[in-house]
């Protein structure tokens, strides 16, 4: 009884270590996707304000813009025209 005591102890030990070793990661994880967004975020905005300008860059930052949408925006967008 002892044995299968001291096992389940370790079992124990490595799982909740395991488990705390995974938490820092996914916080990392989540975060990076964050900052990400949020670069992006101020991409697209500087670009829209570039397009409201009126200035020579229009083309340069219509291409800029259609690449830093995210595809699922694009295809949102898409479906959306079609559907009008």
């Amino acid at each position: 009884m002892s044995d299968k005591k001291d096992a389940w102890d370790k079992f124990d030990i490595i799982f909740k270590s395991i488990v705390l070793g995974l938490i820092p990661i996914v916080i990392a994880f989540a975060a990076d996707n964050v900052a990400r967004s949020i670069k992006r975020g101020e991409l697209i905005q500087s670009l829209v304000d570039s397009l409201s300008k009126g200035d020579t860059s229009r083309d340069i930052a219509l291409i800029a813009l259609d690449e830093a949408l995210p595809v699922q925006m694009r295809m949102h967008q898409t479906d959306r025209k079609q559907k009008t």
